[in-house]
């Protein structure tokens, strides 16, 4: 059995892990700048009521030696009821009780003051008769989609390229 040496197998091994720390890096770096672009244009074009679906919107950056991944994405239940609409169907009424008064979508309401008319009973029946209302046109027709996530994934990605573009570019600049 002959013995054999290459020399510099150590220097080249080094320098391959400076490539890879370097590319990871840059890498890291891209798909995080990518990920808050796509968060960002998600957020614009989330309907809001309450505010919880929009704020829950998020991203996450993983690494492992293979690749970089990034996700932009939510926990609410009902995401991708919005995303995607409904069939018809009769959704709850408390719900659409709360929507409708946050909204102010029914009542009569003082224009100087901005107050609403009635009492507490009154402004309740009349949110309740609005929120059936919804709630028969729902069992009708279903929900509208809002596709926030196919359209701001759409919109952001001409930025999102150029962002990956510039990483290339600041690679080979390094190597």
């Amino acid at each position: 059995m002959a013995n054999f040496e290459i020399e510099g197998l150590a220097e080249l091994q080094k320098k391959l892990d400076r490539l890879l720390a370097l590319f990871a890096s840059v890498a890291q770096d891209a798909m995080t700048e990518a990920v808050l672009v796509l968060e960002d244009a998600v957020a614009q074009r989330t309907p809001v009521a309450w505010g919880n679906l929009r704020g829950s919107i998020t991203h996450k950056v993983t690494e492992t030696p293979a690749e970089v991944t990034g996700l932009v994405g939510t926990s609410v239940s009902y995401a991708p009821a919005v995303e995607e609409g409904t069939a018809p169907h009769w959704p709850p009424l408390q719900p659409l009780v709360e929507w409708v008064h946050k909204l102010k979508l029914a009542g009569t309401y003082s224009v100087r003051s901005r107050q609403r008319a009635g009492g507490r009973a009154r402004q309740q029946a009349e949110d309740v008769a609005v929120a059936r209302a919804i709630s028969a046109k729902i069992a009708r027709s279903g929900t509208q989609d809002a596709y926030m996530f196919r359209d701001g994934l759409a919109a952001s990605a001409p930025e999102i390229l150029a962002i990956f573009d510039r990483a290339v570019d600041k690679l080979l600049d390094q190597l």
